[in-house]
This record gives C-alpha cells, sequence and structure tokens, in this order.
C-alpha cells in the first residue's frame, strides 16, 4: 500500500532536520536507501503494549543517540 504523501513529507523534513525517526512502519527501512542523511529505528514486531516498546528504546537509548554521528543508517530492534 505504501506511505501516504504526507508522511514521506514529514520524513522528508525530519532528515533534513537531523532527527532519527523511530517507527514501526518497514517502508521507512525501504525508504532510508534512498535518501541522504536519513536516520531511522525500526521496531519490528511491535506488536506489544507501548511500556514494552518504550523499554526496548531505553536499553537502545545509547545505540540511537549515536545514530547521527554514524556512517550506519537503520537500526532495526526486536523485542
Amino acid at each position: 500500500m505504501g506511505l501516504p504523501a504526507l508522511a514521506i513529507s514529514g520524513f522528508w523534513n525530519a532528515c533534513a532536520g537531523g532527527f532519527v525517526l523511530v517507527s514501526t512502519d518497514r517502508d521507512f527501512e525501504l525508504l532510508v536507501a534512498g535518501i541522504s542523511g536519513a536516520k531511522v529505528v525500526i521496531l519490528r514486531s511491535c506488536n506489544y503494549p507501548t511500556g514494552v516498546a518504550a523499554e526496548v528504546l531505553r536499553r537502545n537509548a545509547i545505540r540511537i543517540a549515536e545514530l547521527p554521528g554514524s556512517k550506519d543508517r537503520l537500526i532495526i530492534l526486536d523485542r
């Protein structure tokens, strides 16, 4: 189905602003390859409560914080 144009536009703006996007949507995983400066964290298989997602992000906070200065563009996190 793909992402709505508004979501893609917001993604472009976030990349230009140096933000790291955190999403559960695999479409962003595919978009990151084609957008210069894009940095994305994917919460894969995120069918768990928000509190669990928050804990996954907390456990990986250092990796996420280092992503903007890294040559890596994508972090994929599982529960």
